[in-house]
């Protein structure tokens, strides 16, 4: 019988605990991988999302429930002036046939009475952050070649999106490497994008355990890191941008508008030193009865609040136009170069933009 000395003894059993621990992380490893916990961020998974495809290195996708109606022009010929409307849910109107949504509604009350004909293009899917949006602006906004670009803004504009695989996952809030992984452990950004790509398990700690970044921090970058492109690719266009702040509807209006969040006072102050138009929903509908508009305690209005939001867009419209702004015909597209002839659904147009539309 051989007798080992403690050193040996020592090993072996630093040997074997190790052994023990490699099995037990393998066994969880494999259980991710057949049942994989919910994860608490929200995630873009195509067997739930339509058209889930990347955009200039953009994620961007489409709500399963969308009829494509949200962006026909009103069945009559061209020529056109252009609106188009690029925000999330919000003013995409989730939950809620096209003809019940703020575009619609905008445009019929700008063609009710008016000589100009009007085609308001509602290019806004929920929960489409920034990083989206802006990708489907480059492309859109030069042919479409809207007067007013009204952008809604909300807390998605935060969000950025990875794909791992061939899901989409907001990592926008969270410390992320260059390559835009979020790093919670101190490993080289490809072995860290390696992992998360291949084993569950660490995609799950890297997506929950990577340090939180502070709001206002985020909402900082995108006042001078992000703004500053839409503006520039709405000026060279010619297009009136007009950001529109979407509030929470868990209270009144007149308390959302006398307590402005803090991440929105940064974006009002950007607007306001470069003479940009902004709306506040919630200083506009004071007054108004939020419970009665609302389709939920978060954020989504009901058909009544859609009308709402539509009759203050109108205002604004006819408030921009009015200032002498609209003199260039380059806004009214003839028949032959409209973007969007008559009764054609979007997909005439975002096809080439959006490769897994249909």
């Amino acid at each position: 019988m051989i007798k080992l000395g403690n050193k040996s003894r020592i090993t072996y059993l630093a040997v074997a605990i190790s052994l023990q621990l490699l099995a037990a992380l393998a066994l969880v490893a494999l259980w991710f991988h057949i049942y994989p916990p919910k994860l608490r961020v929200q995630k873009i998974d195509p067997r739930e999302w339509q058209g889930v495809s990347m955009l200039d290195g953009a994620p961007i996708w489409k709500s399963p429930f969308d009829d494509g109606m949200r962006a026909r022009c009103p069945g009559v010929p061209p020529p056109y002036t252009n609106v188009m409307i690029l925000s999330d849910s919000i003013l995409y109107g989730s939950e809620l046939p096209s003809d019940d949504t703020c575009g619609k509604f905008l445009e019929k009350g700008l063609n009710a009475g008016n000589r100009k004909k009007f085609c308001v293009l509602n290019y806004g899917q929920p929960a489409l952050p920034f990083q989206a949006k802006y990708a489907l602006a480059r492309r859109l906004l030069p042919a479409i070649r809207p007067r007013i670009l009204f952008w809604g803004v909300s807390w998605n504009e935060l969000s950025r999106y990875i794909f791992i695989g061939e899901t989409a996952y907001e990592v926008g809030r969270r410390r992320r490497n260059t390559d835009g992984f979020p790093a919670a452990f101190p490993v080289p950004a490809a072995l860290n994008a390696w992992l998360a790509n291949h084993i569950p398990l660490y995609r799950y700690l890297a997506l929950t355990l990577a340090p939180a970044v502070p709001d206002i921090d985020l909402w900082q970058a995108y006042a001078t890191r992000d703004l500053p492109l839409l503006v520039e690719a709405a000026r060279r266009e010619g297009t009136e941008l007009v950001l529109v702040f979407c509030p929470s509807l868990d209270r009144d209006f007149l308390v959302s508008a006398q307590t402005l969040d803090p991440g929105y006072a940064v974006v009002q102050k950007f607007a306001e030193e470069r003479g940009i138009m902004t709306i506040s929903l919630a200083q506009e509908m004071v007054g108004q009865d939020y419970r009665q508009l609302r389709l939920d305690s978060c954020c989504h209005f009901n058909k009544r609040g859609q009308e709402a939001i539509a009759a203050i867009l109108q205002r604004k419209t006819l408030g921009i136009l009015r200032r002498g702004r609209d003199s260039s015909s380059s806004h009214d597209r003839p028949a032959a170069r409209s973007p969007l002839p008559s009764g054609q659904p979007r997909d005439a147009l975002i096809a080439p933009v959006w490769p897994n539309w249909d």
